[in-house]
């Protein structure tokens, strides 16, 4: 129904403005992630980070599909999305290991999960639940708010990493703010939510 549509797109708008920006955020300073956790030595690893941290991006995506198809009994659907995933990420990962090693293995795990959340979508949209193309404005804006985010993160990266973590998060929530990516049920839906929780 509408309403079920409307909850879909509205958790669809706030997970992919979530996941994306991480993604962006954790790819920009994965540099420093790493060698703050795990010293220099592991510094070969931080274009891996740069690459998985996308895969985990879309898997975010991913679960509100899944929840959403488990909740219309679809389950088969889900058993094939996983069997199929399964049979591409090892025909993808056989060839990407042998030629690149670790590096194939990270970059066939995004595609894998590419794969995984395109079905997930499609199934949906076979449910006749749908929201047209109302994601294309929102996905602009995200990427705006990114852009604004990265370079205040190249403006203020000689800070220790917890502040830039921060301050890049307040940027890029401003930046969502600025691009207007919030609308009026939005705003709504937040004041509401600071209204039970009695803040």
């Amino acid at each position: 129904g509408q309403g079920l549509s409307e909850i879909y797109y509205r958790t669809i708008k706030y997970l992919m403005a979530v996941g994306i920006g991480i993604a962006v955020g954790t790819t920009m300073l994965a540099g420093r992630i790493i060698v703050l956790f795990y010293g220099h030595g592991f510094s070969p690893s931080i274009r891996f980070l740069q690459i998985l941290i996308w895969s985990e991006a879309l898997i975010f995506l991913g679960y509100v599909c899944v929840g959403l198809l488990l909740a219309l009994d679809r389950r088969w659907e889900l058993f094939w999305q996983a069997g199929l995933a399964a049979i591409l990420n090892l025909s993808l990962n056989l060839p990407a290991i042998h030629y690149w090693g670790a590096l194939g293995a990270s970059v066939t795990t995004v595609a894998t999960e590419m794969f995984a959340l395109g079905f997930v979508l499609w199934r949906v949209r076979r449910a006749r639940i749908s929201f047209g193309r109302r994601w294309i404005p929102d996905l602009g804006r995200i990427i705006a708010a990114c852009a604004f985010m990265s370079l205040f993160l190249l403006l203020v990266g000689k800070l220790p990493l917890i502040p830039v973590v921060v301050l890049g998060g307040c940027s890029y929530f401003g930046g969502l703010v600025l691009t207007r990516f919030f609308d009026e049920m939005d705003i709504r839906l937040g004041r509401q939510l600071l209204s039970t929780s009695g803040v």
